[in-house]
């Protein structure tokens, strides 16, 4: 916890920043927070492809890819990003991700959906879908984490 203090309007404030970002050079941030406990990560089994979308500038996908990597799992994500690459899709490419074209209403559907989509279901393979942002069950544990690491004196 890095705490600074900030004038604004004559009164004196002091204000503490807790840097996430901090905590891993590639996929720092919440997403680490939010994947920690993840089934996928926690189990030894690396046949499963991961599932998931976001858009050309996701920090989601990019800590996915990043995690895969590590685990020995494929990823497969859905973006409606649409142009030239983004440094985020190359960077997940490099990685070993895929990505595939999909349009709003997909995203729309898909967000709507309880569990994994349908579509995922019929893929090929073993599918772990990662919903957008990160965010289930999982998540809820290694986010609160961040209460226990505020100190204040």
């Amino acid at each position: 916890m890095e705490w600074k203090e900030l004038s604004f309007e004559g009164r004196t404030i002091e204000v503490g920043f807790k840097r996430d970002d901090l905590l891993n050079a590639v996929y720092g941030g919440n997403k680490v927070r939010k994947l920690k406990y993840h089934p996928v990560f926690n189990e030894f089994d690396s046949s499963e492809t991961l599932v998931s979308m976001g858009g050309g500038y996701s920090n989601l996908l990019l800590a996915l890819a990043a995690l895969a990597k590590l685990r020995g799992h494929s990823c497969q994500f859905f973006t409606t990003h649409s142009g030239e690459e983004t440094y985020l899709i190359e960077w997940c490419r490099k990685l070993g991700a895929s990505f595939s074209k999909a349009s709003r209403t997909d995203f729309r559907t898909w967000r709507a959906s309880d569990g994994t989509p349908d579509f995922f279901n019929a893929m090929k393979g073993k599918v772990v879908w990662i919903p957008e942002g990160g965010g289930g069950d999982w998540s809820r544990q290694g986010v609160g984490e961040v209460i226990d690491e505020i100190v204040i004196d």
